[in-house]
């Protein structure tokens, strides 16, 4: 009886998981002429389009994208994300991370010249490699934007 009762919560649990799989919300809405279907990146589906006729769609990933933070941008390989984080005070935290450890990391301040923050910045992000026996080397940075803008920093490896 207890084993009847174990195979059929199984079972139960199995339907269900297999249901909300079939549900699993797509990562990308795609509208074409006011159709709207979910597709996921490298998905082909049909789009039945207002006028009756179906059409084969795709969405793909370009190889780099464009990060616009209002007023700065940059390019990036596709398959990184920019998350944006509000520190309160005026500053705003861009953040890019692989899996690696690389880190790209823009604050925007609105209220103060950040200038005199490097060398704090640099000593909290490596903090705990340096406590482990990671060695930090750092040089002073520049680096000229398109529009003829030079940005000074610190770089550390």
């Amino acid at each position: 009886m207890r084993l009847r009762l174990a195979a059929g919560a199984f079972g139960a649990i199995m339907l269900c998981a297999g249901a909300a799989r079939a549900e699993d919300p797509k990562a990308f809405k795609l509208t074409i002429d006011g159709v709207t279907v979910d597709i996921d990146p490298g998905e082909d589906i049909d789009v039945k389009l207002g006028n009756g006729k179906t059409s084969k769609v795709r969405l793909e990933h370009n190889d780099f994208a464009t990060f616009s933070g209002g007023t700065f941008s940059f390019v990036h390989p596709s398959n990184y994300s920019v998350t944006k984080t509000d520190l309160g005070d005026g500053i705003a935290q861009y953040l890019m991370a692989s899996a690696l450890g690389t880190l790209v990391v823009v604050q925007k301040y609105d209220k103060m010249n950040p200038v005199s923050l490097n060398q704090l910045m640099l000593q909290e992000m490596t903090r705990e490699t340096v406590q482990a026996g990671g060695q930090l080397t750092q040089q002073p940075t520049t680096r000229k934007l398109a529009d003829g803008k030079e940005l000074t920093g610190l770089k550390a490896t």
